[in-house]
């Protein structure tokens, strides 16, 4: 085993040293006082020595040069450990007796390989001398030593400059692994406890409890036709520049764009942050529609959708092609609660499960619009108005309107739609744009008119996706 020897006084950098080349199966000797690390390795010369840049007192190179004056350390490797900053002020350093230096801060890569380097070029100088003095040249060719001291000068010389490759390289991948995160979520390599997407597999896939947000920006479609297609990717991206930021600052993260809509999920304080982001989004697409406006641009109208449950992230696809992917009923009902908000005319709908995770839903104002059924499902969902970013007009008379709304809800589920008529009827007399007062005042009338079905229980039914 090749016995290295360390003189450094920092603890920190000595530690991670010593940890480094005992890994590499070296044995490690160090001293941090470099005048008793100094006799130590006279005593009992090691195959490699690192020494530190600081000398308290004096020249490290007087040092370095002392040693190389010692028969026992003429093939012994001298490395100097040196920050970059440092380099620029050291001189020639490989004139002064070193072999190499290592740069701080710390790179295990350079360790390894400089150490190893150096190592072998001094058994290759070990031997040069016993070659010549037995005059075995049918069988081996050498050069001269001071060619051969040349040649290895050179070597070291070129060292800095590999250096300066490997950075770039590094770098480089850095900058590759930035654009991979573009497409696959860094949050989604965390929750499937990856350290790169390189260590990505088919069917990967892990299970926690998350609240998904479904945003569209409704009308898109009709808005696209007016535009070419340069102009709806710069529209549709500079919308998305003021959503995607939000969702970030809140904790979240956007898990796909599906054309003009948003799928993002929030895995801590999920519920409180996905709300919060909902309206901070709300807001924002306020302010941002003032500036489309100026620039004769159409306006933006969204709706989003939340719900709070399991889901199941992984990795689905085959071999030549995969895909992150996140599969849950609440994904599907999140996107439905969103196409909700067109029927109920709100902008904000969240899920019964959202309210009940939220720490203090007195935070916040919302209303209670009724009880759903879903495709493929017999359970019930109740749904949530959630008018916090609302305009102050709108937001005002939802607010003042809330009791008589609800009240009318109530009634409605209980059948009782003559006293459900007079409380919608209130609420539209104050505010007459409000459509889910207006589309149960006219469901009242409709059932007061025929016959109620027998199992009939107040649960909107939605069949269609």
């Amino acid at each position: 085993m090749q016995r290295i020897y360390l003189i450094e006084p920092d603890k920190i950098i000595l530690a991670v040293l010593i940890k480094q080349l005992k890994a590499q199966d070296y044995e490690v000797d160090y001293q941090r006082d470099l005048s008793v690390g100094l006799k130590q390795i006279i005593q009992t010369p090691p195959d490699l020595v690192v020494l530190p840049w600081h000398e308290p007192g004096g020249s490290i190179y007087e040092l370095s040069r002392y040693l190389k004056q010692q028969n026992a350390f003429q093939h012994i490797p001298l490395l100097l450990l040196i920050s970059i900053e440092e380099l620029a002020d050291s001189g020639d350093l490989f004139k002064e007796g070193f072999e190499d230096f290592i740069c701080k801060p710390i790179r295990p890569n350079e360790i390894s390989t400089k150490i190893q380097r150096q190592l072998q070029l001094s058994k290759i100088a070990e031997k040069m001398p016993n070659l010549l003095e037995q005059r075995d040249l049918s069988n081996y060719v050498c050069a001269e030593n001071d060619k051969l001291q040349e040649m290895v000068s050179k070597l070291l010389n070129n060292s800095f400059e590999l250096e300066q490759r490997l950075d770039a390289y590094t770098q480089e991948l850095r900058d590759l692994n930035a654009v991979y995160e573009r497409f696959v979520p860094h949050e989604f390599l965390i929750f499937l406890d990856k350290k790169s997407i390189t260590e990505v597999r088919l069917g990967d896939q892990v299970q926690q409890e998350m609240t998904v947000l479904f945003l569209d920006i409704r009308d898109f479609t009709s808005m696209s036709e007016k535009m070419s297609p340069q102009e709806n990717f710069n529209f549709l991206n500079e919308c998305l520049s003021q959503i995607s930021p939000i969702i970030k600052r809140h904790h979240g993260f956007v898990d796909k764009y599906i054309g003009d809509a948003v799928m993002a999920l929030f895995p801590r304080h999920h519920a409180e942050d996905a709300l919060q982001a909902a309206i901070s989004i709300r807001k924002a697409m306020a302010r941002h529609n003032i500036s489309l406006q100026s620039r004769d641009l159409p306006q933006v109208r969204i709706g989003i959708g939340i719900h709070t449950g399991r889901l199941m992230l992984g990795i689905i696809g085959e071999r030549t092609r995969l895909q992150s992917t996140v599969i849950s009923d609440s994904v599907n009902l999140a996107a439905r609660l969103e196409s909700l908000t067109k029927h109920y005319g709100a902008n904000i709908i969240i899920s019964k499960q959202t309210l009940r995770h939220l720490h203090d839903n007195k935070h916040y104002h919302y209303r209670f619009v009724g009880n759903i059924r879903v495709k493929g499902k017999s359970k019930q969902v109740g749904v949530y108005e959630v008018f916090d970013g609302d305009n102050k007009s709108d937001f005002k008379l939802k607010l003042s309107n809330k009791r008589a709304f609800e009240m009318g809800l109530s009634y409605y589920q209980q059948a009782k739609f003559a006293e459900a008529s007079v409380q919608f009827n209130q609420v539209l007399e104050r505010h007459n744009d409000d459509k889910a007062a207006r589309l149960y005042l006219n469901r009242c009338a409709e059932l007061m008119v025929g016959n109620v079905p027998k199992d009939w229980d107040g649960v909107e039914n939605f069949l269609q996706k």
